[in-house]
């Protein structure tokens, strides 16, 4: 009998589309995958795991160089009497006479409880969160360039018996001020590049308070006092010295906060009708606040 040729068609095209029938199997049944053994021998195939090497371990630090505030205070006590540390790595501290101690380019006077610092004019204009910053620090945004380090005038004022500000550390809000450092008065002296006659001035005379829309009444400066990472106090690490804005760094800061100045009309910026040009070199003269008057 035979078959329609439309049967043989479909008979074909069935056995085309049926699957290959497993070579160790009965016929029609699909041929098995290949599944690990165990875990172990998918483990195998994964990538080996990387380890890393433990962290470098800072190098040493030069016996005399300050770790600590503790270092601090023992170096500025054999400065007041007239034994410096000369070790490597310790300040250079020069006794000029009975009262005066050149630390580096600082010079403090005991006796007139005065303490000077070279710097010059760095910004003309713009926004500010720095009073001053040491060289090839944030100099954008800083009104002077001072000419030596955080951590010199950190000893000078010591030597006029000052105290920076004590914190606690809260693990929830960070760093938390228990007592203010010793309040004081910062200016500038320098000679009218027109005139030549000397002129002494506020800082706070520099600044533009962008609240006010003028001059800020008054600046209460503080003695914070600068941190320690890994053995270095950070003033000369970051470079930042005297602050406007809030930063743990700096080795005097502005009490209170005047708000972000890179957020709308808040914080400082340069007082262009007051600042002499760029470039004018200035003494920083620090000195300790007048004790409050009793109640």
């Amino acid at each position: 009998m035979r078959c329609r040729p439309a049967l043989v068609a479909i008979a074909l095209l069935i056995g085309a589309c049926s699957p290959p029938q497993s070579e160790t199997s009965g016929g029609g049944k699909r041929p098995r995958v290949p599944v690990p053994a165990s875990a172990a021998a998918a483990a195998a195939t994964r990538p080996p795991k990387i380890t890393l090497p433990p962290p470098m371990a800072p190098p040493p630090k030069p016996d005399g160089q300050p770790q600590s505030p503790a270092d601090l205070t023992a170096l500025a006590r054999a400065a007041a009497e007239g034994k410096p540390v000369q070790k490597a790595g310790a300040p250079s501290i020069e006794v000029l006479d009975e009262n005066r101690r050149k630390i580096g380019e600082t010079i403090v006077d005991r006796a007139r409880r005065r303490i000077e610092i070279p710097a010059k004019v760095n910004m003309v204009q713009g926004i500010l969160e720095y009073m001053s910053c040491a060289s090839n620090g944030k100099l954008h945004e800083s009104v002077l360039e001072q000419l030596d380090r955080g951590s010199h005038l950190h000893l000078a004022l010591l030597l006029l018996d000052q105290m920076p500000s004590e914190s606690v550390l809260d693990e929830k809000t960070g760093p938390r001020v228990v007592r203010q450092g010793s309040p004081l008065i910062v200016s500038v002296e320098y000679a009218d590049p027109k005139t030549g006659k000397p002129v002494r001035r506020s800082v706070e005379s520099f600044l533009y308070s962008r609240k006010r829309k003028g001059p800020p009444k008054q600046v209460d400066w503080v003695f914070q006092g600068s941190t320690f990472w890994n053995g270095d106090y950070s003033a000369d690490t970051s470079k930042s010295i005297v602050g406007l804005v809030p930063d743990p760094t700096t080795v005097i800061a502005a009490a209170g906060n005047e708000g972000n100045p890179y957020q709308g009309m808040e914080g400082f910026e340069v007082n262009t009708k007051v600042i002499p040009p760029k470039g004018t070199p200035m003494t920083i003269v620090v000195e300790p606040a007048p004790s409050a008057a009793p109640k």
